[in-house]
């Protein structure tokens, strides 16, 4: 490749190389092409050319640090001056000066990649220092012959993986200031890496120059032009995993937006490093904590919007089970106001005479007395009632008499059994337990079937019709094969044998509670009882949701926004514990897809393993001891760096994040220290 100072710029008349152009005001303010500002100085590994204004500040920094650490190490005496002081100078043709920078422009004549770290370009210094001859060997010089001998390999850096090749130097020029500005870059990445590796080429890292990631993967994983590449040696295994990572950044990304919650760095990247710098930041009020806890707001809000939507008003897990009971209660007191106009019309085909005998429901009472104590006593209670009134027959083993009377004589008008019975009945419903409960129902059911039979069969069949029309919903439960089990938890709830208050633990939460169950009562619920029935099963809905969010919140202590750590460990586990067969009873297909998005962004918010904690005291004091004596490799550029990661570990620029390289300290660190002294003081 022609190098920029060896190029014939034509064939009439040779266009002079930069640092031997004379450079005018005129010319420089003329605006003709190629005329950018001009910029010239010498150093140790010469930049030239001309660089876009907007790139002098970011030359300033450079002039002032690394190219006057190389000279002094170097054993240079020559000092570059800021920018603004090297343009008069530039301008007047003094581009070069004799010495060792010129011979390391002109012998060595190669480039040093841009994509080598800090670590590789005082290497390749150091490779170069013998061909020069320096007769007096400044400590600093022989502590960069010893970096020379360290592995290569160790101190591929930043720009490595981007993808951009030998000439990201140019092209770093290029992105600053055009086409002239490539000659710089040139130079300038050679010389300034540590700075420009840091402050451009993450940009670049994004971008790789040659192959689009989207070609080379998607979301199925490699694509067959990624894997014909990877094959022919066309890309590196760095470039195919960062295409591969990037996939799955964007799917992730793509969570977290449909839920409305910003993620961080580490959430996308699940890189260890990147969490423990997450971990460490969120110990500390800033913006990495707001940006944590103002996630645990937004996931909090999400489950209460879908738990809203479901039309509930249940906020407590007794409230459901309160409203499915007043449900079953005012059902009963329709079947009773049924049942009322039923007897009205019994006593009028009766002609007001007593004809009912309630021979069936004399038997019943009797034979349910042995659950008495179970009832309360209102068993009891009921039956020295009506023993008062006459009203009981007694069964003896000659047959069933009443109480000093002959058989005939105990028959009643359907008018005295309704008040006289069966409002007896109703009397003690709210003074008995959930078994008395049930016997009151079939004592009740009892006392109708000896009315309505009674006064014919074609009356007892208009009045069966009415009461399984009205109970259509319970009648259809009762005919389900799952009725017959005893343990069935609906069974149990509508014969009221399960406290209002446990009606939801029995039924969603704990493992009595079967798919059946849901499936019984939610029929039952919503077919028939009006807009109460079915407002008592959204509340069940809606307290199914409020048990999820609790259970990821559970911890006592709150934030600075007051609302607590939602947990996405047991967000999973807590829709877990109820089982996907169940909620897809309670919630619609679109509730549930709702409710997974949210669970998956909570299990991405979830460290990963090791740096749940981040770093310990101990290490944390260690780490700040071993910086502070300027062990680090790039102890120089710990400014830009914790600038950089603060930023990655908060915000995203976009869903392409690609994990680059930390240099290795390990091994340099030991051959490194002789220049930490020198290092601190240029900087």
């Amino acid at each position: 490749m022609t190098k920029p100072w060896e190029r014939n710029w034509g064939a009439s008349s040779e266009k002079p190389k930069p640092w031997e152009r004379e450079w005018v005001k005129e010319e420089a303010e003329s605006g003709e092409e190629g005329s950018s500002m001009p910029l010239a100085a010498s150093v140790p590994l010469e930049f030239m050319g001309a660089v876009n204004r907007g790139a002098t500040e970011l030359v300033d920094f450079v002039a002032g640090a690394v190219p006057n650490w190389v000279a002094y190490a170097a054993g240079s005496d020559w000092r570059m001056p800021r920018l603004t002081d090297a343009l008069e100078a530039g301008t007047a043709g003094n581009f070069m000066e004799e010495g060792l920078s010129k011979d390391v422009v002109r012998q060595a004549g190669e480039v040093i990649p841009a994509a080598a770290s800090a670590g590789g370009m005082l290497r390749q210094a150091a490779a170069r220092l013998p061909q020069f001859g320096t007769s007096s060997e400044s400590a600093i010089a022989g502590a960069i012959r010893e970096v020379g001998k360290t592995s290569a390999a160790a101190d591929i850096g930043l720009g490595a993986t981007s993808g951009a090749g030998s000439e990201l130097g140019g092209e770093v020029g290029e992105y600053i200031g055009g086409r002239d500005g490539r000659q710089v870059g040139e130079m300038l990445g050679a010389l300034a890496l540590p700075v420009v590796g840091t402050a451009v080429a993450t940009n670049l890292a994004r971008k790789p120059a040659t192959i689009p990631r989207g070609v080379l993967a998607d979301e199925n994983g490699v694509t067959r032009e990624g894997a014909r590449f990877a094959a022919q040696g066309k890309i590196e295994p760095a470039q195919l995993k960062g295409a591969l990572d990037t996939v799955e950044q964007k799917v992730r990304s793509k969570a977290f937006s449909e839920v409305g919650v910003k993620p961080t760095r580490a959430q996308l990247t699940r890189n260890a490093d990147d969490f423990r710098e997450q971990q460490e930041a969120g110990k500390y009020s800033g913006a990495i904590r707001g940006a944590l806890e103002e996630q645990d707001s937004a996931l909090t809000r999400r489950v209460d919007e879908l738990a809203s939507r479901t039309g509930g008003a249940s906020r407590e897990a007794h409230e459901a089970g309160y409203a499915i009971e007043d449900v079953i209660t005012r059902r009963a007191l329709d079947d009773d106001a049924l049942a009322s106009n039923l007897y009205q019309k019994a006593n009028e085909i009766a002609g007001g005479q007593p004809k009912v005998l309630l021979k069936g429901f004399n038997k019943l009472l009797k034979d349910s007395m042995t659950s008495d104590d179970a009832t309360n006593g209102v068993l009891k209670a009921i039956k020295g009632r009506l023993q008062r009134k006459g009203l009981l027959l007694d069964q003896t083993p000659s047959g069933i008499n009443s109480a000093g009377m002959s058989e005939k004589h105990a028959r009643l008008t359907p008018k005295q059994v309704e008040r006289e019975v069966r409002q007896v009945i109703n009397e003690y419903w709210d003074s008995t337990s959930g078994v008395g409960r049930r016997i009151l129902s079939q004592l009740k059911d009892a006392v109708d079937k000896d009315v309505f039979t009674s006064t014919g069969d074609d009356f007892y069949k208009e009045a069966r019709a009415a009461f399984e029309h009205s109970r259509k919903s319970l009648e259809a439960v009762k005919k389900h094969k799952f009725w017959k089990n005893e343990k069935s938890v609906v069974k149990q709830i509508l014969e009221g044998r399960v406290a209002p208050e446990d009606i939801f633990n029995r039924l969603v939460v704990g493992k009595s509670g079967k798919v059946d169950d849901i499936k019984l009562l939610k029929n039952y619920l919503n077919s028939g009882g009006g807009e109460a029935s079915k407002a008592a099963w959204n509340d069940l809905r809606a307290q199914t949701l409020m048990h999820l969010r609790d259970r990821a919140t559970k911890a006592l202590a709150t934030n600075q926004r007051g609302d607590r750590t939602f947990n996405g460990g047991e967000f999973r586990k807590a829709i877990e514990g109820i089982g996907k067969p169940k909620l897809r009873q309670i919630l619609s297909a679109e509730e549930l897809e709702a409710l997974e998005k949210i669970a998956k962004v909570g299990e991405l918010r979830i460290p990963v393993p090791g740096t749940a904690l981040g770093d310990g005291p101990t290490s944390v004091a260690v780490n700040s001891l071993k910086e502070s004596l300027g062990i680090i490799e790039r102890a120089s550029l710990k400014l830009l760096e914790l600038g950089y990661r603060g930023r990655r570990a908060k915000g995203v620029l976009d869903a392409e994040i690609i994990d680059m390289p930390v240099i290795p300290t390990r091994e340099s660190g030991k051959s490194l220290a002789p220049l930490v002294g020198a290092l601190d003081a240029v900087n």
